[in-house]
């Protein structure tokens, strides 16, 4: 999962209504959370069995499209 960091726009600059957090400290809060979060789900071992759950749903739908029924499904995991 990601985040299009490019999408978030501030609108009041000079007005802090979040108790003068700015947009940059959301972004580093958020990407604390987010590793945090995979770090635990690592740790306990629901990141793996997410992403094994993940390669049995994309290969058993790309065997039901026609005229796919016979194709070997590679996964290439990243570091």
């Amino acid at each position: 999962m990601s985040l299009d960091e490019k999408s978030y726009v501030q609108y009041w600059e000079g007005e802090k209504i979040t108790a003068n957090v700015g947009l940059d400290d959301i972004h580093k809060e958020k990407k604390r959370m987010l590793k945090e979060a995979k770090q635990d789900a690592i740790k306990g071992g629901l990141y793996e069995k997410t992403a094994e759950h993940a390669k049995v749903v994309i290969t058993d739908y790309i065997h039901s499209l026609k005229g796919y029924e016979n194709y070997n499904v590679v996964f290439n995991e990243e570091a």
